[in-house]
């Protein structure tokens, strides 16, 4: 399962790989179930691995030296279990050579990366093969012959065991470091701008064979010192038993250096791949999601499967090989082999020969589907050209066209209507005319969509608030979440009824069921048949088109689960089709079992439930297979990722921990959303990302609701600029940032930071006219920068910008004359400080925030220093080295 990044090598326009010409992965198209499947065997076997270890540790401290030679159960125990394993690996193995030449036969075009990943991992499974061949065949050896478990043959056929391991040790930590950039000695991608240690030839990873050589010399010295048989004890007589006799194994201080500098070295490979492992995908995370999508799968695959496996090897070798190291049993684990490792490693290596295999696409539409449903759209305009290109790039697939598309536009609108729900007030009459409402936000949300009508819908008695508004073609239908007591007793109501109206059969389990307080809210003092008459009364009016009208429909927590229930619903009272009704949740439970997951999304296909990364509602209340999510899940986090139609993998690697509260907030989830728009503009920006926004920012309307979460032209310009910034004048800036002439003003005030207002695009803290107010002030003191600009490097380690050398044109263009506002110049500047004939230009002097982010002036501010400038300050003196 080794890191797979940029896997797109098709030069189609939406820039997936062709299904026609390219090979793919089984990992880029499993399904859910059998990733199920393969993930639960490796737990299985790391949990019973674990529980084996613990024994044989016991058995070993507890008992006699000579316990496991007194009878041959261990050697039975590795010889059928051995052989099982290397059965099931060889029929993975032979599957994974049979894939390979069937797509070879068909002519498809191998990328590069996809290559060097199957064949690294095919390199893995052969090696454990082999492993598993000389394991068997010592134990079996020891069962023909009795008592030989110290022979030569035993061992050197452990020698060849562990020269096995040490090589699987060496290939996982080729694979760890894959994902490492790739760059010369000034520090510039090599061959491609996110080039990784994957492009590189063998030849790269050299160095790791250091480690792999001292372990096999210290392993051949060890082995070569071993007397071949260990005395017996002076009391046993000539006619005892081999298998009673007492054994006196003692090591030397040579052999036990050996061993420990043996177990050293693995310890030290094993330790230093899950380190590079954790770091690569901490790159990997900041980098745009969609291009590095099987990046984050595989490391993430990695973190999850492997990193329970090092742990395990290394308590595995500590307490049977080094713990006691001249006993006899230490020997025997040694010689022998180490079944627990054995167990794992095979059950990985099948799962990787499984997920490494070639696919075939000819006539499989289904595969076809896991990859281009993940496409979307960022603006509702734009939805049927990215339809129409999708369409065109798998012609003939049916099922492709029936199939919805997100859109961001319409995730960010419902945001605002489930938010407004929350905070609009109401009088005891919810008909009254002089209710209090927040006007502005009301006018804001009216204008989104241009709606002219609205009314509130209430139930007080167990507190469900629906708003409704609407025009001739567009009606928008909120629901509040939990907000009272009643709420809350609501949602604890978890137990089944049935789904109105009673449909199907208990005893086939295809009855659909819901959620016993979700239903009531819903149905409570005919809530459900007011707001059906509500949108019937739209539909059915004078000049509606009901052929082309929309009815969106949305709600935050409970009120999503109220969404889905109502989107169901007025789908079958108000007599639309498929495409007339939307449905947008933010952190909604689940609502029904499987067969009413299943009925609703033949019902209402167009379902999107959005997830904030570890939100703890969206995750909980599965109990056990009682309930199923219906629709689409889109993820998002505060790391600016998007996630749309993830895969059962996706969703299940990305969990951390029991989930967090907090994230379930409706102000999560729109820090969320907010760094998902300015993600656009940084490293972190998908292909049509920046574009994408900017096209929202046209839009009076969205411009508003952006402002409100602290997302406008100005700041998103900023941002774009100070992305330009590379990471070595980043790092140069703050090292000068105790000069005079460093650019504490220009920069800093256009960058709209202080110490105070700091801009950490991982936190993606709000920028308003505030913060940029209070950083042109703080920016005076030249430290302020110099903190400005570490956060900026912090923010440059956690999303591995490597390609320092790569300049980006702005797409923001150069902005209004106000935009260009001309920094002022310090009275206070010493002129002494400056002498005759000096052509620097401080930064600070500069004209205008474009003349400070200029590469060019930049490069003139920092290579002008004189060599008496540079005399006088160290610091500069470093700089122009």
């Amino acid at each position: 399962m080794d890191n797979l990044s940029r896997l797109s090598t098709s030069s189609s326009f939406s820039g997936h790989y062709n299904p026609r010409n390219d090979v793919i992965l089984t990992l880029e198209t499993i399904t859910a179930r059998e990733t199920k499947i393969l993930l639960f065997d490796i737990r299985l076997t790391v949990a019973v691995a674990s529980v084996a270890v613990i024994l044989l540790t016991y058995f070993k401290l507890s008992q006699a030296d000579n316990f496991f030679l007194k009878h041959n159960r261990l050697v039975l125990l590795n010889v059928a279990g051995g052989g099982i394993c290397l059965a099931i690996l060889l029929y993975c193995s032979g599957m994974l050579a049979y894939h390979i030449y069937a797509v070879s036969r068909l002519k498809k075009y191998w990328a590069p990366r996809r290559k060097y990943v199957v064949c690294i991992n095919t390199l893995e499974v052969a090696c454990q093969s082999l492993n598993l061949i000389f394991f068997v065949s010592a134990n079996v050896y020891v069962l023909a012959t009795g008592c030989t478990w110290f022979s030569n043959t035993v061992r050197w056929l452990s020698f060849a065991q562990w020269t096995c391991w040490n090589t699987t040790f060496l290939l996982l930590l080729v694979m760890a470091s894959n994902s490492q950039p790739w760059l010369d000695k000034e520090g510039n991608p090599i061959g491609r701008p996110d080039a990784t240690l994957t492009d590189a030839p063998i030849t790269v990873h050299a160095p790791k064979l250091i480690l792999w050589i001292i372990f096999e010399v210290c392993l051949l010295l060890a082995y070569t010192h071993i007397p071949p048989t260990p005395p017996r004890a002076d009391t046993d007589g000539p006619f005892v038993s081999c298998l009673d006799a007492h054994y006196s194994c003692g090591t030397d201080r040579f052999t036990t250096a050996m061993t420990a500098i043996c177990v050293s070295v693995i310890i030290l490979i094993l330790l230093t791949s899950l380190v590079l492992v954790l770091k690569s995908l901490r790159r990997v995370m900041g980098k745009p999601y969609e291009d590095y999508r099987m990046a984050n799968i595989a490391l993430r695959l990695q973190v999850r499967l492997r990193g329970p496996a090092v742990l395990l090897y290394s308590a595995c070798i500590v307490c049977l090989a080094l713990v006691r190291v001249g006993s006899c049993t230490s020997l025997l684990f040694t010689w022998l082999g180490m079944f627990p490792m054995q167990l794992v490693q095979s059950t990985i290596a099948a799962v990787a020969a499984r997920m490494m295999q070639p696919r075939c696409l000819v006539g499989s539409d289904d595969v076809i589907l896991q990859v281009w449903l993940q496409e979307h759209a960022w603006c509702e305009r734009d939805i049927e050209r990215r339809k129409a290109i999708r369409r065109s790039s798998v012609p003939g697939n049916q099922s492709l066209d029936n199939e919805p598309m997100f859109c961001f536009e319409t995730a960010l609108k419902m945001h605002y209507w489930s938010s407004l729900v929350y905070s609009f007030q109401e009088a005891e009459d919810p008909k009254a005319t002089d209710m209090v409402v927040e006007a502005r936000s009301l006018d804001v949300a009216m204008s989104l969509y241009n709606l002219k009508h609205f009314e509130l819908i209430w139930e007080k008695k167990l507190d469900t608030k629906c708003l409704v508004a609407w025009n001739e073609d567009t009606v928008v239908v909120s629901f509040r979440g939990t907000a009272s007591m009643a709420n809350a007793c609501s949602d604890i109501k978890f137990w089944w009824s049935t789904h109105p109206p009673a449909r199907g059969s208990y005893l086939l389990f295809d009855r659909p069921m819901v959620h016993t307080g979700f239903l009531d809210s819903w149905l409570a003092n005919g809530l459900n048949l007011r707001v059906v008459e509500c949108i019937n009364r739209v539909v059915n009016a004078k000049g509606t088109d009901r052929d082309h009208i929309k009815v969106l429909i949305t709600g935050h927590s409970l009120g999503g689960a109220l969404a889905t229930l109502a989107a169901y619903h007025i789908r079958q009272g108000c007599g639309l089709g498929a495409h007339n009704v939307f449905c947008t949740t933010f952190g909604a439970p689940r609502t029904g079992n499987h067969a009413f997951a299943w009925d609703y999304n033949s019902v209402v296909p167009h379902t999107w439930h959005i997830i904030n990364d570890q939100d703890l509602v969206t995750r909980k209340g599965k109990v056990f297979i009682m309930y199923k999510r219906p629709g689409q899940r889109v993820l998002i986090s505060r790391l600016g990722d998007l996630i749309v139609r993830p895969s059962w993998i996706e969703v299940s690697i990305r969990q951390r921990g029991n989930g967090s509260v907090a994230q379930h907030l409706l102000a999560s989830y729109q820090a969320a959303l907010v760094a998902v728009c300015t993600a656009q503009f940084t490293k972190k920006g998908s292909r049509r990302g920046m574009q994408g926004i900017l096209d929202l920012m046209q839009d009076g309307a969205m411009q508003k609701i952006l402002a409100v979460a602290g997302v406008d032209r100005e700041s998103l310009q900023r941002m774009e600029r100070l992305a330009k910034l590379t990471r070595h004048k980043r790092k140069a800036l703050a090292k000068c940032a105790s000069s005079s002439w460093c650019p504490t003003r220009a920069v800093a005030a256009a960058a709209g930071v202080s110490p105070e207002h700091a801009w950490k695009p991982t936190r993606l803290r709000r920028l308003d006219e505030d913060a940029a107010a209070a950083a042109v002030a703080a920016a005076d003191s030249a430290r302020d920068f110099s903190d400005m600009v570490l956060d900026l490097e912090d923010f440059d380690e956690a999303s591995g910008a490597g390609a320092d050398g790569e300049e980006e044109s702005s797409v923001l263009g150069d902005g209004s004359a106000a935009e260009q506002q001309k920094a002022d110049v310090p009275d206070d500047v010493d002129d002494a400080e400056y002498e005759d004939g000096d052509d620097r230009l401080p930064l600070h002097h500069a004209a205008s925030l474009d003349q400070a982010t200029d590469t060019g002036y930049q490069d003139r501010c920092f290579q002008r220093a004189t060599s008496s400038e540079r005399q006088r300050r160290p610091g500069v003196r470093q700089l122009a080295a």
